[in-house]
């Protein structure tokens, strides 16, 4: 009967001992979720927000602006910390392009419509007031102050905060992405596996690009006007695509180089491109992380090195000189150190 009790009694604190746990670990789980950004040396973690689509930063150059399905998010700069956004913009959700203009004046574009914050309030754009198409995935300022939208059907042009002309003459009109080259050529990117390609509009001369053209994939997701004159556009469905080096010939743009996983990017599908005030190209991929080019040689970095996710969906880099990348779960800062100096990239980076 002893024997009985014991055993009894040994049970009872197993059980209680594992709902302590349990409860330890609700406790723990919540305290995770409002804890200060993880700093991982040189890399800080910043969740919430985790979708982040977009990432932009202020003319004071101290807020960063991140949006993502689950809406518009400020982060200090500093701190790397959250902080409150203006009542108008909290019911925004699944947010693909932020263009700031000034700090009176932000375009924030998303899966239900355009919205304009202007003097800390907020005005909004739908099919029923003149945009084309209530899908918007790319915003752009042109150098005459003009501000484009690209939707699923053509681009909107936008002058004083008005809807002012459409443009639909791209070989796709799902525009996904666009960018103004040195030239004032204004390029598209569709991303359609069927169709898609690049179109690119020159004072009212087109020229367009799609597989019978050279490149490796007509879905085309971002694009990059670099410093020493060429263009670069990422393209790519999970494991095929890449990214295309255009250069210029007399008035016209030419494919000079196709770059690969075989030739080092992180892989095939190229999600995100940018590049940094040293004059690197970053190139973010879908499923595999990211790679900066420097002076021909790419160096890889991947979850295992600290990234907080592999899928690289935008990039910025602030004052510091420190770059932020948006990623499917939550923001990656990767420090000025690690952008700048070699020898710690070979510390924490994988060749490739």
């Amino acid at each position: 009967m002893r024997s009985n009790k014991s055993i009894l009694f040994v049970i009872f604190f197993v059980i209680l001992l594992c709902g302590f746990v349990s409860i330890f670990g609700l406790i723990s789980d919540d305290f995770q979720q409002s804890s200060p950004p993880v700093f991982q040396s040189p890399y800080t973690i910043i969740r919430p927000p985790t979708d982040v689509q977009a990432l932009a930063i202020d003319e004071s150059g101290d807020l960063i602006w991140a949006g993502g399905k689950d809406g518009v998010f400020h982060i200090n700069r500093k701190t790397k910390e959250l902080v409150p956004i203006p009542s108008c913009l909290q019911n925004i959700t699944y947010v693909r392009d932020i263009l700031i203009e000034n700090d009176k004046s932000v375009w924030i574009s998303s899966n239900n419509g355009l919205y304009h914050y202007l003097n800390n309030n907020c005005f909004s754009f739908t099919t029923t007031n003149g945009l084309s198409d209530n899908m918007v995935f790319c915003l752009m300022a042109d150098r005459s102050g003009k501000i484009h939208a690209g939707t699923m059907k053509g681009t909107v042009v936008i002058e004083n905060g008005q809807i002012t002309g459409y443009e639909k003459d791209m070989q796709n009109p799902i525009v996904f992405t666009m960018k103004e080259d040195d030239w004032g050529g204004i390029w598209y990117g569709s991303y359609a596996s069927q169709g898609g390609g690049v179109s690119i509009n020159t004072g009212g001369n087109w020229q367009f690009f799609g597989l019978k053209d050279g490149l490796p994939h007509q879905a085309i997701t971002s694009m990059l006007m670099a410093d020493d004159g060429s263009f670069w556009v990422g393209m790519g469905v999970y494991d095929r695509g890449g990214a295309v080096r255009f250069i210029r010939d007399g008035t016209s743009w030419v494919i000079e180089r196709i770059y690969s996983k075989k030739d080092g990017l992180a892989g095939e599908k190229v999600r995100s491109l940018f590049q940094d005030s040293s004059g690197v190209i970053w190139i973010g991929s879908e499923f595999d992380g990211i790679v900066r080019y420097v002076n021909g040689t790419f160096y890889r970095y991947t979850e295992q090195d600290g990234l907080s996710d592999n899928e690289i969906i935008d990039i910025i880099q602030d004052l510091d000189g420190d770059v932020w990348l948006g990623t499917m779960n939550g923001i990656t800062v990767i420090s000025s150190k690690l952008v700048s100096d070699d020898p710690i990239i070979s510390e924490y980076t994988n060749i490739g």
